[in-house]
């Protein structure tokens, strides 16, 4: 607000830094004893200068938010890859983890499931990321993978949605978030009663 009333001839803003140098100084990264430095110095003068701290200090945050987000997306895929559940039918994911964490880098533009022995595929992100809501509307819902594509089942297996594998050339490596699938064969035990996560994979066509 003071940048935008700057008056020549006023010092308002030097006397503002001044006063808040030890709470303004780790937000602009410069040291307090400079900003008391600019009590009496010109608006007119100093105002120029504010905005380039301003905008260093802006960029800075932006480059650590992203940083922030490539590594929770990073550990969201390799908790994603440790967990999948291997059957007769496809790779079971952890729908929770596929649909929020691993979303959380939005640099990246595609996302490879890739086994290195059983399977190899790449479904665009802006695609999994328009089925995050299924979270919110579904109890039961369940994601799988297989050489047809990321597919996702609700309602004991009435409802789905099937995103088809892409082809993407090796220039876009920088833009791929690989989750590394190590493979563990499913177990579910028998129970009585029908559990509903039974009855789910039963009409999914998973081995129960």
């Amino acid at each position: 607000m003071l940048l935008r009333a700057s008056e020549p001839g006023s010092n308002n803003l030097g006397e503002f830094l001044a006063e808040n140098a030890d709470r303004l100084a780790l937000d602009l990264g410069v040291p307090p004893t400079k900003l008391e430095a600019e009590r009496i110095v010109d608006d007119e003068e100093l105002a120029p200068r504010i905005r380039q701290l301003l905008e260093r200090a802006r960029n800075h945050h932006i480059m650590e938010e992203l940083e922030r987000r490539r590594d929770r997306s990073l550990a969201a895929a390799e908790r994603l890859g440790a967990t999948a559940r291997l059957t007769e039918t496809g790779i079971v994911l952890d729908a929770d983890l596929l649909l929020g964490e691993l979303l959380a880098d939005r640099t990246k533009k595609w996302v490879q499931f890739d086994s290195q022995v059983a399977l190899n595929i790449i479904v665009p992100r802006h695609l999994i990321a328009a089925a995050a809501h299924l979270r919110r509307l579904h109890v039961d819902l369940a994601s799988f993978v297989d050489d047809e594509g990321l597919h996702f089942r609700w309602k004991a297996g009435r409802g789905g949605l099937r995103f088809r594998p892409r082809e993407v050339g090796s220039c876009f490596a920088d833009q791929m978030l690989t989750v590394p699938l190590v493979l563990h064969r499913m177990q579910v035990p028998e129970r009585r009663g029908g559990a509903w996560l039974g009855q789910v994979l039963r009409e999914m066509g998973y081995p129960v």
